[in-house]
């Protein structure tokens, strides 16, 4: 008798082990919110334009004056030229209230002042749209100022840029971008088989006012480790 008392208590004490809930099923999970706010470019009040800024210590070029072709040889040739730069398309993507990153796109058409492949004086060039990508946007010590890093493309080249601008928020929600970008054309197929020993300089400096609107927002739970 006392043999089959002890045999039950054993199975009554296994199987209430094998019904002991697991810590880890019951554990409750925890989630967090991640608030994606997309802004799209306002193409037709955003403006972006360029100014060019060249110094050639050497100019030798053939070109028509008048319809006559002659000879140019000069030295230490200074020009500025200027243009727009239409803007095609844009997004800002905010990350809970942080600027995560920046795409514009652009339409580029560069003056040229005696072109390889042109005998005029003066010419003109459309390149491929440009897009430049700003992966990375860190605050400045100054309100609204941010130093933004990311790249260029202009037709097939793509390479590095940084520069400064104010992003701030309007009266309407909606965002805007002021900055300037330089560029040294030397790094980009702007100009025809530059030679650098021949330049002094030559400047692209990309002015940018452009406005964001406020599109899409998008909401995603992420499970928390």
């Amino acid at each position: 008798m006392k043999y089959f008392l002890i045999i039950a208590l054993a199975s009554v004490i296994s199987a209430c082990g094998s019904s002991k809930p697991d810590p880890e099923s019951e554990k409750e999970k925890q989630y967090k919110v991640t608030v994606t706010k997309n802004f799209t470019a306002d193409t037709v009040n955003s403006v972006i334009t360029w100014v060019r800024d060249v110094e050639n210590k050497v100019v030798n070029k053939e070109i028509k004056i008048f319809g006559a072709t002659t000879t140019v040889n000069m030295q230490n040739v200074k020009f500025s030229s200027n243009g727009d730069m239409p803007l095609i398309e844009g997004t800002l993507n905010i990350i809970d209230d942080s600027l995560a990153d920046i795409s514009l796109t652009v339409s580029f058409t560069m003056i040229r002042l005696y072109s390889n492949n042109s005998d005029q004086a003066i010419s003109t060039e459309e390149f491929p749209p440009s897009l430049m990508e700003i992966n990375t946007i860190v605050a400045d010590t100054i309100e609204n100022q941010y130093n933004l890093e990311g790249e260029l493309t202009i037709k097939e080249t793509t390479g590095p840029i940084k520069f400064p601008a104010t992003i701030r928020q309007d009266s309407t929600g909606n965002y805007v971008l002021n900055g300037i970008c330089q560029l040294q054309t030397l790094n980009w197929p702007i100009r025809e088989e530059a030679n650098p020993e021949n330049i002094t300089y030559d400047i692209i400096s990309l002015n940018m006012n452009v406005i964001l609107n406020e599109g899409v927002i998008k909401r995603d739970s992420i499970e928390l480790k």
